[in-house]
Formats: structure tokens, C-alpha cells, sequence
């Protein structure tokens, strides 16, 4: 089992600092390229955190733990260029831990995902966006799904999404509030596989209707 030192002595940092990548310290002055490094090279040498060690030490893999679960849209290395999707898939790994639950994770790979390993999980998180095809096969293990980041099939799943719109509102009540009046807006469109997701065009329509509101809009300032 990997330990904090060889993770420390292939990145050429210190072993606190690796410590305190990996318990996601944001207060830590880490450029992104070491960051993402650190986090790489865990992964590769499949690297447990102490607790989980020896909590799975006392109790036995898969004995008497709950077992979840973790369905990620993107693969190892286009988690590894997201610091977004890291936090939120350490953010889960932390929280369970603390309850006990044993995570299987499951990362996309050669375009699709293994969900023969989500046999006998009592709940699925699943992180991103998915195809029909894709939450057709993992509800087909698992009834009880979670979405996060995005809300497909809201009437059958519940879902964890940020309101782009209030946020919108909120970022450009502060803007005005320091005394910005000509202010830009520079968006884009997702799409990924089949689907075809709104975030771009939420932030856009909020933005749009505020400054009219306000009497700030000027078209000349979007892209």
C-alpha cells in the first residue's frame, strides 16, 4: 500500500504538502500543475488514507458496511485537468468514509463504464452528465440513484445542482456594488455525448435579463 512518502518522493514535494493536497487543503499555495501531479501519482499507487485502512482492516472489505456506489462522467486523466469534479468526488469520499460506507468508484474507460461492479451497492451517486443509455444501465443495479451536476430524469431521481441564475444575480450585485457598470459576459454552450446541457444559456439569460433590468446592457459586451 502506498504511503505519504513515496507519494512525496516521486512529486519532489514535501510530505505534509502532499498530505494537505490530498485532504483538498484550499488554504495551501500549491501551483495547479503540482496539485494535479500529486493527485495523479495517488491514484496510480492506489493510495488509502490511514483511517480508511484500518477501518477496513477491523471490519472487513464489504462486511456489514453499506456500499455506494461513485459513477464519474470523466475519466482518471480528464478528472485530473478538473479541479471542480475533484472536489466534489473528495467531497464524497470524505463524507463517507465518516459514515462507514464502503465507495466503489467507478471512472469512465474505453468510452464506457464497467457497471458489473456495481452489483449489490444500495445507492448510486453519480456524478456529471450520462447519456439515456448510460442511466438505464446503472439504475438497472440500483434503483436508488443521486445525481450531481446535473438533474436528468428529475421526476425519477433526485439530484444535487447549483441555481446558476441566483449565483448570476448574486456576482453581479457585487460587481455593482464596487462600482462596475460596463460589464461583459463570455459564455459557452456544454454538450457532451446525446445530451445537451443549459448551464451557458442559464448564466446568459440571467445576465441578460439583470443588466436590462438595470438599464446596463449593451450587446456589444457579450460573446
Amino acid at each position: 500500500m502506498a504511503t505519504l512518502k513515496e507519494i512525496a518522493d516521486r512529486t519532489g514535494v514535501s510530505i505534509a504538502t502532499v498530505s494537505r493536497v490530498l485532504n483538498y487543503d484550499e488554504t495551501l499555495s500549491v501551483s495547479e500543475e503540482k496539485r494535479k501531479r500529486i493527485l495523479e501519482v495517488a491514484d496510480e499507487l492506489d493510495y488509502m488514507p490511514p483511517g480508511r485502512k484500518a477501518q477496513g482492516a477491523a471490519k472487513g472489505r464489504g462486511k456489514g458496511r453499506p456500499r455506494i456506489g461513485l459513477i464519474h462522467f470523466l475519466s482518471v486523466s480528464e478528472e485530473l485537468d478538473d479541479p471542480y469534479y475533484i472536489s466534489i468526488r473528495i467531497g464524497i469520499e470524505r463524507r463517507s468514509q465518516e459514515l462507514g460506507f464502503e465507495l466503489v468508484k467507478i471512472y469512465k474507460a474505453d468510452g464506457r463504464f464497467h457497471t458489473e461492479e456495481l452489483r449489490n451497492v444500495q445507492g448510486i451517486i453519480a456524478i456529471g452528465k450520462f447519456n439515456s443509455e448510460e442511466i438505464d444501465a446503472f439504475s438497472a443495479n440500483c434503483s436508488d440513484v443521486v445525481m450531481v451536476d446535473s438533474s436528468q430524469r428529475p421526476h425519477r431521481f433526485d439530484s444535487v445542482v447549483v441555481d446558476v441564475a441566483a449565483s448570476m444575480r448574486e456576482l453581479l450585485n457585487f460587481a455593482l456594488a464596487q462600482g462596475f457598470t460596463r460589464i461583459g459576459f463570455y459564455g459557452c454552450e456544454e454538450r457532451y455525448a446525446e445530451h445537451r446541457t443549459y448551464l451557458g444559456e442559464k448564466r446568459y439569460t440571467a445576465f441578460v435579463e439583470y443588466m436590462k433590468d438595470k438599464g446596463l446592457y449593451d450587446s456589444r459586451y457579450v460573446k
